[in-house]
C-alpha cells in the first residue's frame, strides 16, 4: 500500500515540476504561451490552483499581463483566462490598426 501511494505522489511531483518549467519566451505571444501552458497542464494531474500558479509565474517580467497581475490577482483559472483574452484582443487590435506588433520593452530611458 505504501509503495503505491509513494509512486502516485512521486508522479504528481514530476508532473507539477513539468508544469512550472514552462515559461514565456522573449518575443513569444501571450496567446501562444497560454496555449502551450494549457497543453502541458492538460497532460498533468494538477488542480486549477497549480495551473494558475504556473501560468502567472511563467510570464515575462515587465510584460503588460505581468504588471496587471501585480495590481490584481484573479481568484480562478477561468477568470484569469478571460482577462488574458482581453490582452490578446488588445494586441491583435493594435497590430491591425497600426500594421505592426506591439513590442514590450523593459528599457528605461532618461528624458
Amino acid at each position: 500500500m505504501f509503495k503505491k501511494q509513494f509512486i502516485a505522489a512521486k508522479d504528481y511531483d514530476l508532473e507539477a515540476t513539468t508544469l512550472t518549467n514552462v515559461n514565456q519566451q522573449q518575443g513569444e505571444s501571450l496567446k501562444k504561451f497560454i496555449q502551450c501552458m494549457m497543453d502541458v497542464a492538460t497532460a498533468t494531474k494538477v488542480i486549477d490552483d497549480m495551473k494558475m500558479a504556473a501560468l502567472t509565474s511563467g510570464f515575462i517580467t515587465g510584460s503588460l499581463v505581468w504588471g496587471d497581475l501585480l495590481r490584481k490577482k484573479e481568484d480562478t483559472l477561468s477568470e484569469f483566462l478571460i482577462r488574458a483574452q482581453g490582452f490578446i484582443n488588445l494586441k491583435d487590435a493594435y497590430a491591425q490598426a497600426y500594421g505592426v506588433l506591439a513590442m514590450h520593452s523593459t528599457k528605461i530611458t532618461n528624458a
